[in-house]
């Protein structure tokens, strides 16, 4: 992964950024919203209708990332004990 680049995925939705723009989609396979983050940081206008091939390029990205992701397989955490007590004041651990 690029430097530049931003990878979010969780159990509905999935997130990917690169640049000025960042584009979201239900993990079910719904359609893709687009958003250019330089003229909409609130991320409030789908400008997907509009940039066709960004669109493309970020659903064929997320598309590519969750291939790598789902190869490897899910990782074990490494936590410090500070990291853990945290986590365990937030009730994530018991």
């Amino acid at each position: 992964m690029a430097r530049d680049e931003l990878f979010l995925s969780e159990h509905h939705y999935q997130a990917y950024g690169r640049g000025r723009w960042k584009s979201t989609q239900r993990r079910d396979g719904g359609s893709i919203a687009l958003f250019d983050l330089d003229t909409d940081p609130g991320e409030a206008r789908n400008v997907a209708a509009e940039h066709l091939e960004i669109r493309a390029e970020h659903r064929a990205r997320l598309d590519e990332l969750t291939g790598e992701l789902s190869a490897h397989g899910a990782q074990p955490a490494t936590l410090s004990s500070s990291e853990e007590e945290r986590l365990r004041l937030l009730g994530y651990l018991e």
